[in-house]
């Protein structure tokens, strides 16, 4: 909890620094030491240094190594939450399947990706509900291309060569099952409005790139 500090009579102003406990927060947790966004190791060789870099989840293609002025950088990108092309085509022939008509946006044209976040409506049965927006993303932490599931004692797990990809997998299912019950039990409801976005797991470029007027 912030501490507050006591009123200062004297001169009739609070000294109140929101961040300070934040920030000590940080220093109890990570001491002096410099935080990198993944684990390396240099070694001396009989020629030269060895650096070892551990980027689970990214290809060989995907990384690049540059020294310049006698500085090493080690950048990477996961390109898989950039093509997105295979996994909104299956959502929106899932939603075709359910009634509704998906369509695709641009906002690919902006991030770079293979395709834009997919939107769907659902028309209501009670006159003047409030309409709900669900969102859920089609990436997930690479790598998930080529998953297969494993079912042990009810559970899913992936068999361990990639992720299982739950976020957000679970989320665009659940979405998915909630039209096909409203549909199939004849559930009374407002106005839906369904968007599965791109690039989330990248910065929410979906979500930051999206046209507003498309949210009724």
């Amino acid at each position: 909890m912030f501490e507050i500090m006591p009123f200062d009579r004297r001169s009739y102003r609070m000294s109140y620094n929101p961040f300070r406990e934040l920030e000590q927060m940080e220093k109890n947790f990570w001491g002096d030491q410099q935080v990198n966004p993944f684990r390396t190791d240099i070694s001396e060789t009989a020629d030269g240094y060895k650096l070892e870099a551990d980027l689970p989840g990214f290809r060989k293609e995907d990384i690049h190594i540059d020294i310049d002025d006698d500085i090493l950088t080690i950048q990477a990108e996961r390109k898989d939450s950039k093509d997105e092309k295979a996994e909104a085509e299956l959502i929106m022939d899932k939603l075709r399947a359910l009634g509704l008509e998906p369509v695709m946006d641009k906002a690919n044209e902006k991030t770079g990706g293979t395709c834009g976040n997919v939107w769907a409506y659902v028309k209501g049965t009670v006159p003047d509900a409030p309409t709900l927006l669900f969102e859920a993303h089609m990436d997930s932490v690479a790598p998930t291309t080529g998953t297969k599931v494993v079912r042990k004692d009810a559970v899913l797990y992936s068999d361990g060569t990639t992720t299982l990809g739950g976020d957000d997998k679970v989320g665009v299912a659940g979405m998915l099952e909630a039209v096909r019950a409203l549909k199939e039990d004849g559930v009374a409801h407002g106005d839906i409005q369904l968007l599965f976005t791109i690039s989330e797991e990248i910065g929410c470029l979906g979500v930051v790139n999206l046209d507003k007027s498309w949210i009724k």
